[in-house]
């Protein structure tokens, strides 16, 4: 199971990637469907197990997400 985490605007997901990817985390950028979020198109796929240290680095880094939300494979 992972994680996705959303966006307001393109400029945050795409802001957030850089700084995960900069801190050495695995994620990916992928579209979300609308019935999760009708805000931005893109949200950010994450491990289950980063959780904690992907919400602290945005929040450092001043990335304003809409929400996290797990994924069921």
């Amino acid at each position: 199971m992972g994680i996705i985490i959303t966006f307001h605007t393109t400029y945050d997901s795409l802001k957030g990637e850089t700084v995960l990817i900069n801190a050495g985390l695995e994620i990916k950028i992928r579209p979300i469907p609308r019935h999760i979020s009708s805000d931005c198109g893109l949200g950010i796929e994450g491990k289950i197990e980063d959780k904690d240290k992907i919400i602290e680095v945005l929040e450092e880094n001043g990335v304003e997400y809409e929400g996290i939300y797990n994924l069921e494979r």
